[in-house]
């Protein structure tokens, strides 16, 4: 999902993971992104005035003690940075079950992309080229109540 077949990072390939850890890396992906996606909060401020930005992240795992350490190394936007560090301050309960089999440490990149969604006018109008109005192309069935 994250790394291509080369390692890197399929967002920025300056970023590569050693081959043992991308052995284990969807076992990691799978306990640690969806954990990312539901706790991550979009600054209110970014939201209100449209700002999008990308900040990756690199997460050290050291199985043995299982602790761990991270810290921003790339970031479009300062105001996304504060939502990350608090984020992955309180990522230890998730650790552990992200761990690389053999106690090896982990020491992988994850990105973290603030985007805004577009309502339906503004995305039909980019990809029809026009006020597109919807509707389903069937009549519709009458509803029974009691």
């Amino acid at each position: 999902m994250l790394y291509n077949n080369h390692r890197k990072l399929m967002i920025d390939t300056s970023f590569t993971i050693s081959t043992e850890t991308y052995r284990n890396i969807r076992t990691i992906e799978k306990v640690l992104l969806p954990v990312i996606f539901n706790n991550i909060k979009y600054p209110e401020v970014a939201r209100q005035n449209g700002e999008r930005g990308t900040v990756i992240v690199q997460l050290t795992i050291d199985n043995k003690s299982m602790l761990y350490t991270y810290k921003i190394v790339k970031s479009d936007l300062e105001i996304f940075n504060p939502p990350v560090n608090q984020l992955f301050k309180n990522l230890s309960k998730y650790v552990r079950d992200a761990i690389c089999p053999a106690g090896q440490s982990i020491n992988i990149y994850i990105p973290v992309r603030f985007f805004l969604n577009q309502d339906n006018f503004e995305k039909t109008l980019k990809l029809n080229h026009s006020v597109t109005i919807e509707a389903n192309d069937t009549a519709p069935q009458n509803v029974i109540t009691q």
